[in-house]
């Protein structure tokens, strides 16, 4: 059977480290759809509230959470932008925007790996 194709994940990383584990697999892919549910609203809140220092701090402890599912790539701009840089408020706003765009996408995927994993 041909595995499934994702457009925002990419579990090659996940299915290194699990070496064929599929409970492995399940149990991160599981904690991935918690994490990610629980920082997607603190990143908004933050935003929202206006806590800069806290969203650097939050989007830095994102990134273990991101590089699992594959999705660096998709986000390292973002990411990279809200660490180092000195944004203006729109800027924020955009990469923000941009990583809980790419962060709901990807939790679908993964809640759909889980349906068709288990």
């Amino acid at each position: 059977m041909e595995p499934y194709s994702y457009q925002t994940i990419d579990l090659s990383y996940l299915k290194e480290l699990s070496m064929g584990d599929t409970g492995y697999e399940l149990e991160m892919a599981e904690k991935f759809v918690e994490l990610v549910s629980d920082e997607m609203i603190q990143l908004a809140a933050y935003l929202e509230g206006g806590d800069i220092e806290a969203l650097k701090r939050l989007v830095h402890k994102m990134r273990s959470t991101i590089y699992l599912m594959g999705l660096r790539p998709k986000l390292i701009i973002a990411i990279e932008a809200i660490e180092y840089e000195k944004l203006a408020a729109e800027q924020l706003k955009f990469h923000v925007d941009a990583i809980l765009t790419v962060c709901r996408k990807a939790k679908e995927e993964v809640l759909l790996f889980l349906d068709k994993t288990r």
